[in-house]
C-alpha cells in the first residue's frame, strides 16, 4: 500500500470540507439563537453574507422597551423609594392649591419641595456656623452662566470666592458711588418730565432698564453705557434680552438641547443675537488697562470700578473659568441691571393700580423733598432709607416680584432661592427635609 491519500482525501480538499462544515454549524447555531438568515456558499472560496439580522418591528421593539423599563422604573423610585416620597403634593394643582390641601410644605416636582410659611425663613437661611448649605446646580441651568456657578456649588468654595466681592457692596461702597446713581437718576427723571409735558406714552420698563444698565456698567467699566439718551430707551435692545431671559426656563427643563446644539455654537449664536460681544470686548480692554495700573493707584482712583478691584483683588482669575474676570463681570451686570429694573417696575405697576397705596407714598416723599428744597439739596440714601413708608414699598416690592416674576423673568438671587444641606436633616413644620439631597427650597 501506498501511504498517500486518494485524491478526494487530500489536504486541501479536508481543508474545504471542514470549512464548510464550520459555515453550516455557525449558521445553525445562531440562526437558532438569533434568527439570524444567511447564505453559506457550499464553496469555501464563497463569502458568507448576512442578508438580514433583525426586522424591523425587532428594531423599534428593543428602543421602546428599554424606555417603557425605564419611565416605570423612575415613576415608581419618584412614587414609592425617594427620600422626599413622603412629602404629599400633586404635579397637576396650582402651588397655592396645594399649600391650601396639603399645608405649608408640599412636593412640587420630583426633587423640589416648596416651603409657605414665614417662620420657616429662620430655620433654613442660617450661616455656615449653624449649618453648610450647598447650592442647587439645576438653578443656574439654562442661564448661560453655569461655567460660573458650577465652581461655587459647594459651601466652601462659594464663601472663599464671595469673600472678595463683598467688599464691593458694602454699605461704604454703595454711599461712595452714589452719585454716580445720582445723575442717572435725574437723568431719568429729566426724560420722564418731558413725556409728561409732551402727553406721549413711555414704556416704563425699558426707562428703567437704561436706569439701571446704565448705573450699573459705571460701576463696572470706565466707559459706561447711556441707554438714558436713546430716543426709545433702547427698546430692540431690551426685546432681544427678554427672549434670552424667557428662553432660561426651555434651557433648564431640557439641557440637553445645549448639548445636542453644542455650548461653543450656542454661545456664538446667543452672542450674536444679543450683543454680549459688545460688553465681553469692553471688559477684556478695560481688564488689560486696569493691570497696566499699579494696584494702590486703582484703589485710590475717584472712578474705581469693580474690574479695577477684581484684578488686584485675591480671586485668581483662571479659578472662574474660561471667561475670567470678564465673564463674572457680565454676570454682575446682568444681576444688577435686570432684577433691579423688573423689581422697579413691578413696585411701579402696583401703585399705579392702587391709588390707596400711592397716596401715601406721595406725601412722604413730598415732605422730604420740600424739607431739603429748602436747603438746596436732594435727599441722600441715608435720607431716603429712613423713610418707612418707601422702605415698605420696596420689601414688598421685592416679595412681590419674587413670588408673581421669580420663575418667570428673574436671574439670579430674585429667583426663587434654592438649599442643598449635604450634612444634616432639617426640620420643617413638622417634617424632615433628609440630608445630602438636591432639593429646591422655596420660600414665599
Amino acid at each position: 500500500m501506498h501511504d498517500t491519500l486518494p485524491p478526494d482525501l487530500s489536504n486541501d480538499s479536508i481543508k474545504r470540507e471542514t470549512s464548510h462544515l464550520q459555515h453550516i454549524v455557525f449558521q445553525s447555531t445562531w440562526d437558532k439563537i438569533l434568527n439570524l438568515t444567511f447564505t453559506a456558499s457550499k464553496y469555501p472560496g464563497d463569502q458568507v453574507r448576512y442578508v438580514r439580522l433583525f426586522t424591523w418591528a425587532q428594531i423599534l421593539a428593543i428602543p421602546t422597551m428599554s424606555l417603557a423599563i425605564y419611565i416605570f422604573s423612575l415613576v415608581f423610585y419618584r412614587l414609592y423609594l425617594s427620600p422626599i416620597a413622603a412629602f404629599p403634593g400633586r404635579y397637576y394643582k396650582r402651588i397655592a392649591e396645594m399649600h391650601e390641601i396639603y399645608g405649608p410644605v408640599v412636593r412640587v416636582t420630583p426633587e423640589e419641595i416648596h416651603v409657605m410659611e414665614p417662620s420657616a425663613y429662620q430655620q433654613l437661611f442660617v450661616t455656615g456656623a449653624v449649618r453648610k448649605t450647598e447650592a442647587y446646580p439645576r438653578f443656574s441651568s439654562g442661564t448661560g452662566f453655569e461655567d460660573m456657578t458650577a465652581i461655587s456649588t459647594d459651601h466652601d468654595a462659594h464663601r472663599r470666592l464671595r469673600q472678595p466681592l463683598d467688599k464691593l457692596f458694602a454699605k461704604q461702597s454703595i454711599l461712595r458711588i452714589e452719585p454716580r446713581v445720582a445723575i442717572r437718576t435725574e437723568k431719568l427723571c429729566a426724560r420722564l418730565e418731558s413725556y409728561r409735558q409732551s402727553g406721549e406714552e413711555v414704556n416704563l420698563s425699558n426707562a428703567f432698564s437704561s436706569l439701571t444698565t446704565d448705573t450699573i456698567s459705571s460701576i463696572i467699566f470706565q466707559e459706561p453705557s447711556d441707554y438714558l439718551s436713546d430716543p426709545d430707551f433702547n427698546h430692540s435692545w431690551y426685546e432681544t434680552l427678554k427672549m434670552g431671559t424667557l428662553s432660561v426656563s426651555l434651557f433648564k427643563h431640557m439641557p440637553w438641547i445645549t448639548r445636542w446644539i453644542g455650548r461653543p455654537i450656542l454661545q456664538f449664536i446667543v452672542s450674536r443675537v444679543t450683543r454680549w460681544t459688545i460688553w465681553d470686548e469692553k471688559a477684556r480692554r478695560e481688564i488689560m488697562l486696569s493691570r497696566k495700573r499699579p494696584s494702590d493707584e486703582s484703589k485710590t482712583r475717584e472712578e474705581t470700578t469693580i474690574l479695577d478691584h477684581l484684578v488686584h483683588s485675591s480671586l485668581v482669575e483662571r479659578d472662574l473659568g474660561n471667561g475670567g474676570f470678564a465673564r463674572l463681570a457680565q454676570l454682575i451686570q446682568q444681576a444688577g441691571a435686570h432684577n433691579v429694573s423688573h423689581t422697579l417696575s413691578t413696585i411701579t405697576m402696583y401703585l399705579l393700580h392702587d391709588e390707596s397705596k400711592l397716596e401715601p407714598l406721595r406725601a412722604e416723599l413730598d415732605g422730604i423733598w420740600r424739607l431739603h428744597g429748602s436747603n438746596l439739596s436732594t435727599p441722600s440714601w441715608t435720607d431716603l432709607e429712613k423713610m418707612p413708608y418707601l422702605s415698605a414699598c420696596v420689601t414688598e416690592g421685592l416679595r412681590i416680584f419674587t413670588d408673581v416674576c421669580g420663575t418667570r423673568m428673574a436671574i439670579g438671587a430674585m429667583n426663587r432661592t434654592p438649599r442643598v444641606f449635604p450634612h444634616d436633616d432639617v426640620e420643617v413644620c413638622g417634617w424632615t427635609v433628609p440630608r445630602g439631597r438636591e432639593l429646591l427650597i422655596i420660600l414665599i
